[in-house]
């Protein structure tokens, strides 16, 4: 059981040809192609389960780098058993994945953006209110990109002046 034709030619003392007619004349590819499926399932399991033995804290990700063909063997043909062996997910040690605060400095940044954006729609045009949208335009970002930069609380108060300056 297992064994590939050339194994079975070898333990037969016969050629490799000869093992391949018996194999079609009995109609047995069926249950050769099934016996190597399931060799290859069992070797991929073992050097899997080896896997996270020798690294026990490590992602999934980080094991399908170390051996992606076993992992790819797996995922395409056992994936209820690689399922259930799936690494543990590490705890997360913080509640919030992401802080309300900018990166150092790009809250800043985006708020001497908005100042610059503000003098150079005030003097291209003097009788129109001031807008989300023209100021998007200004600035080269879209309306989501300014929405997510208003979390931090030094550019929502620069737009905030903006939207509330009047034109003189």
């Amino acid at each position: 059981m297992g064994c590939t034709c050339a194994d079975v030619a070898r333990l037969c003392r016969t050629s490799v040809d000869a093992v391949y007619r018996y194999v079609r004349k009995n109609h047995l590819r069926a249950h050769i192609n099934a016996a190597q499926r399931r060799r290859l399932t069992a070797e991929a399991r073992t050097v899997w389960l080896r896997l996270l033995r020798r690294f026990p804290k490590a992602s999934a990700n980080r094991l399908e780098r170390i051996e992606p063909r076993a992992f790819r063997w797996l995922y395409r043909n056992d994936i209820v058993w690689l399922r259930e062996h799936w690494p543990d997910l590490p705890v997360r040690r913080q509640s919030k994945r992401a802080d309300a605060t900018a990166p150092h400095g790009q809250d800043a940044a985006m708020c001497a953006r908005i100042r610059m954006a503000r003098k150079a729609l005030k003097a291209d045009s003097s009788n129109r209110r001031p807008s989300l949208a023209a100021l998007c335009r200004q600035l080269g970002v879209t309306e989501y990109g300014l929405q997510r930069a208003r979390r931090w609380r030094r550019v929502e108060k620069a737009v905030r002046d903006y939207l509330g300056s009047t034109n003189e």
